[in-house]
């Protein structure tokens, strides 16, 4: 008789349950990681000025600020009617010598055949070693004269060391510069990142877990290329650190303010589907599903949000069950109270 009681009241209980007009979500605890976010700007790695290796007047400027430069494209010029003349003077003092070094050789191989023979005097075999050494000093100056001279003419010419974008232009054409003058500054759009200064409290927290995130108002990248510059700024007592943006980042330029996501560790909490929550003047809650499918409206304190799930950290447990549908939920509870 009492199993027969019990088989009852278990079919009741899941027929009740079959009548429920919403769906139910399990409270479970779930691992969710923590973050600190701090204020930080884009910066190019690779961001240098172009100075004058020489004295001279400008002859041509190729580029301006804002434009798109290619790696060794030529990005201003020199007059160098004077290094060319003295390029050439070299090259020819240079063949000169190459000439004179042959003749002194082909003269010594004679001299050494003949001197071998003892058919000449050991004078003449020594002047003609020392005339070849002295052949082969003068072509060794010569060259050196000549790459000096190549040197100085291809100084005449400012190539750009890498692909970028101008950012500055400090010469005008027709102006005298001086040797170590600014010409031009760029930066290159290949190496960016981002950065940010934490507290000294959240330096080692940060440090190995190396994982962050630059968020733009577009666009969010994430890295695990992180720099900290082993000194504190004077009087913040913070670090600077440096996150390196993705290769192929699109949308991000050096100067832009952004907001930098360093990861800081993972803790326990319970989060539900924001659906699921009612929210009623100053009050927050959710249906709770007890015994016997009765329904009870429960208040809760809720925490962070994310896109479709909001956390609870009070008035929730797990095991307990919530109605996906609060309005249906809200519908049912007067019915369930109408009928008692």
């Amino acid at each position: 008789m009492r199993h027969l009681v019990y088989l009852l009241v278990l079919i009741s209980a899941n027929a009740v349950t079959a009548q429920l007009p919403f769906g139910l979500i399990d409270v479970k605890i779930t691992t969710v990681d923590e973050f600190a976010v701090f204020d930080g700007h884009i910066e190019a790695e690779q961001q240098s000025t172009v100075s004058a290796k020489l004295a001279g007047e400008i002859a041509a400027i190729y580029f301006d600020v804002d434009d798109l430069v290619e790696k060794n494209a030529v990005i201003i010029e020199f007059k160098n009617r004077g290094e060319k003349a003295e390029l050439r003077a070299a090259t020819a003092k240079l063949q000169e010598a190459q000439a004179q070094r042959q003749d002194a050789e082909q003269e010594f191989q004679r001299t050494e055949e003949v001197f071998q023979k003892k058919l000449v005097s050991k004078a003449k075999f020594d002047r003609d070693k020392a005339a070849l050494h002295a052949a082969r000093a003068r072509l060794k100056a010569a060259r050196a004269k000549r790459d000096a001279a190549d040197e100085r003419y291809e100084h005449t010419t400012v190539r750009a060391p890498y692909a970028g974008i101008v950012a500055q232009r400090h010469v005008e054409v027709g102006e005298s510069t001086t040797p170590g003058q600014p010409l031009m500054t760029g930066y290159s759009l290949d190496k960016l990142r981002a950065v940010a200064n934490i507290p000294q409290r959240l330096v080692n927290v940060i440090r190995p877990l190396k994982n962050a995130d630059i968020i733009t108002t577009d666009n969010q990248f994430s890295s695990s290329e992180l720099t900290f510059i082993p000194h504190t700024r004077t009087g913040s007592h913070s670090y600077e650190t440096r996150v390196r943006l993705p290769a192929g980042a699109s949308g991000v330029f050096p100067g832009q303010f952004v907001k930098v996501r360093f990861a800081t560790g993972q803790r326990q909490t319970i989060r539900i589907p924001r659906q699921a929550v009612v929210y009623r003047s100053e009050v927050t809650g959710v249906y709770v599903i007890g015994d016997a499918d009765k329904v009870i409206f429960r208040h809760i304190r809720t925490g962070r949000l994310w896109k479709d799930q909001v956390e609870v950290l009070s008035g929730l447990a797990a095991g307990e069950k919530i109605a996906n549908d609060p309005i249906k939920a809200g519908i049912f509870l007067k019915d369930q109270r109408k009928a008692h």
